[in-house]
């Protein structure tokens, strides 16, 4: 006891009248306790975060606070009123996440309670930030966001709320001669994301499923994307004929001649569509599920589910598409992509054939055609993206 500093991370100690005036124990306290007015302590939250309650307050009492080991915004303090006592007006916790941290509160009245009244940093019930690099950042407003478009490091310097996520995974390629479009990435989104001070999270970026290249044959399955803790299924490749699509985040439409559809998961995507005799189904798209195969009156592929739109950047974007099924005869074109980047399939006589799903949507590709006789490959999936927004000021 007896100790009137409050660490070296002061600026000016003369300045720190209030906090010089604590009488500080300089035993670190590493559980939850009960303060006593007058006193100082260094709190130290390193294995998990601590509850202090406050003493019953008179008019000009005094307490002291210091964040021991720099821990405060991965491990809270947690400030628990005295009864019907306030803190900063309120009767309720106060929570106090900034890294080290020292501050001082009085007691003023019944109508505050306590407030603070110097600190080295911020007022404690104030907000804090969280600060990051990785990936191309954009600002909203008092927002950051992070962008992958590719595999990286998000590098949190001073942790804190990530405010929203999104994952999208890669698309599923198509399958050969009028087949079922390529599913669409799993789209998922988690908002209220805790990170920690000076801690690297992986983030993947999952590459789009390849295209069938022999016929028959159904298209490959697109990659996870992954980020935070959290991930997503890639796309299940597009069916071909008398070869069933694959299942993933949104499933693979199923390729003429009755193959099976492939089937999405819950949470991420939608199922594929059905074939009929002469059309392939749509790819499953995070909002709904591919377009059965039509066999008359246009004997038309069907159109991949769409996607989702999301607003995480400041500005509405459709992702997760999935890509239009093929046909054999009939109709010159195939089905349409799914909004969010789906591609759109082949049709007879379509001799340029299908498009791919749009790179960084996680669209599925479109379906191969027939050509008339000669049979045409569908397109590759789209790559897929991973997008973090935080308050920063």
């Amino acid at each position: 006891m007896g100790v009137n500093s409050c660490g070296t991370t002061m600026l000016d100690q003369g300045a720190f009248v209030g906090l010089a005036a604590i009488d500080w124990d300089t035993t670190d306290k590493t559980s939850n306790f009960t303060a006593v007015s007058g006193n100082g302590y260094f709190v130290n939250t390193t294995s998990s975060a601590i509850t202090v309650t406050l003493p019953a307050g008179s008019a000009g009492d005094i307490l002291g606070f210091s964040d021991y080991a720099s821990t405060f915004a991965s491990n809270n303090l947690i400030l628990t009123p005295n009864g019907s006592n306030k803190i900063n007006g309120t009767n309720a916790n106060a929570t106090i996440s900034t890294k080290g941290i020292c501050f001082s509160l009085i007691y003023v009245d019944s109508t505050q309670g306590w407030k603070a009244v110097e600190s080295n940093s911020q007022d404690p019930t104030g907000a804090v930030y969280v600060s990051a690099t990785g990936g191309t950042i954009t600002t909203d407003g008092d927002f950051k966001i992070h962008t992958f478009t590719s595999p990286g490091t998000f590098s949190v310097t001073d942790g804190g709320d990530i405010s929203d996520l999104l994952i999208v995974s890669g698309g599923g390629g198509s399958g050969f001669d009028a087949s079922g479009g390529g599913g669409a990435g799993g789209l998922k989104t988690q908002s209220s994301i805790t990170v920690n001070d000076s801690t690297p999270y992986t983030i993947t970026v999952g590459s789009g499923g390849a295209r069938s290249t022999s016929n028959p044959g159904n298209g490959s399955s697109g990659s996870n994307s992954s980020g935070l803790g959290y991930s997503s299924t890639g796309g299940g490749g597009g069916g071909s004929k008398n070869s069933g699509a694959l299942s993933g985040g949104s499933g693979g439409g199923a390729g003429h001649n009755g193959s099976p559809k492939g089937s999405g998961t819950p949470g991420e995507g939608n199922a594929g569509g059905a074939s009929s005799s002469v059309s392939g189904g749509g790819g499953g798209g995070a909002s709904a599920a591919g377009q059965d195969g039509q066999s008359s009156p246009q004997y038309k592929g069907g159109n991949g589910g769409d996607g989702s739109a999301s607003s995480i950047t400041g500005s509405s974007v459709t992702y997760a598409g999935g890509g239009g099924g093929g046909n054999w005869q009939g109709s010159p074109t195939g089905g349409d992509g799914g909004a969010g980047g789906g591609g759109y399939g082949g049709g007879v006589y379509s001799f340029n054939g299908p498009a791919a799903g749009t790179a960084n949507t996680g669209g599925g590709g479109g379906s191969g055609g027939h050509g008339g006789c000669n049979p045409t490959p569908g397109g590759n999936g789209g790559s897929g993206i991973v997008i973090i927004r935080y308050q920063y000021q």
